[in-house]
């Protein structure tokens, strides 16, 4: 389970390993005199001790105690039935240990009171966007910003949703929304970060992070979204600098491990990648990124079954994971099961039609088979969509060669040879010129 952090509102920030996973933003379960600010305090009652249980209830809530808070809210839902911020703040304290269900059913109950709780909208939101199901969050989120529209929590927290679903530019929106309402909100100077990352925008996330951390030094999430960046710009020892100290804040940051090793194992520190792996599945057993991961470690080690294993467990979790069948593609051809690795290959291409790697290794595979059409189709396929792809130019070089046109394999091998020499890969490039001397082309 993701870490919670808890600031005077309890506004919980969940952490992920590129974007932030929608944070829970329980924005009622402060102080009496909110209630009072937000028109929310429930009327009185010929029952005076359910308006004292309110007011301990949100003490013991507001310093984390939340099994006696629970015993409180109950009681006055037992002597108030029709209190509103009861079950509400109930929901709140329930959510907080975890039991989502219970949480759920107070946040509709407080919702059938008064529909026009839009705080109890935004939390109902958080529980629904966490089991996955973004569509009704989003309408729980929109509900409450027609509620309130000055609410960064919701506007955060829809952002969070939308940047899930891939709709970056109208999460963007509601991240500078937000912002404009509450310039300090270093979380949601993570999550912008986060949205421009995925558009390529390094620098501008760069600079959202870094206030972030200006904000708040100890947001673990800011210093793994920066260490993200910097591992995209190679620098690989600043990365790992930052998720050091995120690990440092949050020891049980599962996704912070698994982006450490994955710069490990870019660094061919195998076991230490290994280690970071492991440690990011025992906090997170379900963590489909870190079984891809270590199954790529085990088959750099010669370790095939085990590796077949982790990228099995991946595709289990994550089933339209296209890296995974990729990887798993790799070690079926590592085993020489030509047909298994094709039909991986196939499946990552279906996921991700634009995936290069994947065309090129379909097509040296097809060319083995001598399906010699279709590997010069997928081999330029790969090239189209990366044309300094030097092992697919000598695909096309053989395939041609097998087919007897020389000229075209020719000028496909010198190609291959310059764009390998460029990337001062030695041995490719002598390789390349023993065939073009038999070829009697130099």
């Amino acid at each position: 389970m993701a870490k919670l952090y808890l600031s005077s509102l309890l506004a919980v920030v969940v952490t992920g390993s590129v974007t932030l996973i929608p944070s829970t933003a329980l924005a009622s379960t402060a102080v009496h005199p909110l209630l009072v600010s937000q028109g929310l305090e429930p009327p009185l009652r010929p029952q005076a001790s359910a308006t004292q249980y309110l007011e301990q209830g949100q003490q013991l809530a507001h310093s984390g105690d939340f099994q006696r808070a629970e015993t409180a809210f109950r009681k006055v839902i037992q002597l108030d039935p029709g209190n509103t911020a009861a079950h509400r703040l109930l929901g709140n304290v329930l959510y907080f240990q975890n039991k989502r269900e219970e949480a759920i059913i107070e946040y509709r109950e407080a919702l059938r009171l008064d529909p026009n709780d839009a705080f109890a909208h935004n939390n109902l939101g958080n529980i629904l966007s966490e089991q996955g199901k973004r569509e009704e969050a989003i309408v729980e989120y929109r509900e409450a910003l027609r509620l309130n529209p000055n609410d960064a929590f919701a506007h955060n927290n829809l952002g969070n949703v939308l940047s899930e679903q891939g709709k970056r530019e109208e999460a963007i929106v509601e991240y500078r929304e937000a912002l404009r309402l509450d310039p300090k909100y270093a979380a949601v100077h993570n999550s912008l970060g986060n949205a421009l990352a995925k558009q390529g925008k390094r620098e501008e996330a760069m600079a959202e992070y870094h206030e972030a951390l200006r904000l708040d030094p100890n947001l673990a999430a800011a210093h793994n979204g920066l260490g993200n960046v910097l591992s995209e710009q190679g620098k690989r020892e600043e990365a790992i600098v930052e998720y050091r100290e995120a690990l440092r804040l949050d020891p049980n940051f599962a996704d912070a491990h698994y982006n450490l090793g994955m710069v490990l194992a870019d660094q061919g520190k195998r076991e230490e990648a290994m280690a970071a792996y492991r440690e990011a599945l025992r906090l997170d057993p379900n963590l489909a990124a870190a079984h891809n991961g270590l199954g790529n470690v085990l088959s750099e080690q010669g370790k095939r079954e085990e590796a077949i294993v982790e990228y099995r467990e991946a595709l289990r979790l994550d089933p339209n994971f296209a890296d995974a069948h990729y990887n798993l593609g790799l070690a079926f051809d590592q085993q020489d099961k030509l047909a298994e690795a094709i039909a991986e290959y196939r499946e990552a291409l279906r996921l991700d039609p634009n995936f290069a790697k994947a065309h090129y290794s379909l097509g040296a595979d097809l060319y083995s088979q001598g399906k010699l059409e279709e590997a010069i189709r997928e081999s330029r396929q790969a090239l189209r969509l990366n044309p300094n792809f030097a092992e697919a130019h000598f695909t096309v070089g053989a395939t041609f060669y097998s087919q007897g046109k020389w000229d075209q394999a020719i000028a496909e091998f010198k190609q291959a040879r310059a764009l390998f020499q460029t990337q001062g890969r030695t041995q490719e490039v002598i390789q390349i010129d023993r065939l073009l001397k038999k070829m009697n082309a130099l």
